[in-house]
């Protein structure tokens, strides 16, 4: 298992989620409950993670994602 992103912004995980389960890409949430249980303060982020197979197509996916949703 591969490390895509890290990020705190919810929805964009939500986002890049979505779109990599439409290529059929299973991703993996890691320090989901940590980061709900600290509340607002942006200590703990989600690392949204792939299995190593799907590491490059994921990546492919998620850069473009990015730069769109950073427009």
């Amino acid at each position: 298992m591969k490390l895509l992103f890290e990020s705190l912004d919810s929805v964009f995980i939500s986002y890049v989620r979505n779109m990599l389960e439409q290529e059929d890409i299973v991703t993996f949430i890691f320090d989901e409950n940590i980061s709900m249980l600290e509340g607002s303060i942006g200590a703990f982020q989600k690392r949204v993670m792939v299995i190593d197979d799907d590491y490059e197509a994921a990546h492919k996916t998620y850069f473009t994602l990015a730069e769109k949703y950073n427009e």
